[in-house]
């Protein structure tokens, strides 16, 4: 599925009854691709005509479900042994950031992940 289909069928969600793809296209090509359109910022986000808080929640919820999966993926088990888990964590928590971020990340003795 092409990211403008599903950003499509997630802003269906805020916007009922209306041919939503040519704003899925122009978040794409705004934003650069699915990711990018769902990480972007909210203030960026309502710079867009035709989005409105009820669609902009709905890609926010979009983002936060995928960080929490993520979280749920590493947070209590072996991360320092899957640096691959870890390393998509913190892309998907941190890729589309237009302000650096430091992360603390709380280990126990076992090196599984505590807090992030």
């Amino acid at each position: 599925m092409p990211d403008y289909e599903l950003l499509e069928l997630l802003l269906m969600l805020g916007i009922p009854r209306r041919d939503l793809k040519p704003l899925a296209k122009e978040l794409i090509g705004r934003f650069g691709d699915f990711a990018g359109g769902v990480s972007a910022d909210v203030e960026r986000l309502r710079n867009n005509p035709g989005l409105g808080e009820t669609a902009i929640a709905a890609i926010k919820l979009a983002q936060a479900s995928s960080l929490r999966l993520l979280q749920e993926r590493v947070v209590g088990r072996d991360a320092i042994s899957s640096w691959a888990r870890l390393v998509e964590y913190c892309r998907a928590a941190m890729a589309h950031e237009e302000v650096e971020q430091l992360r603390l990340l709380f280990l126990d003795l076992k090196n599984a992940l505590i807090a992030d």
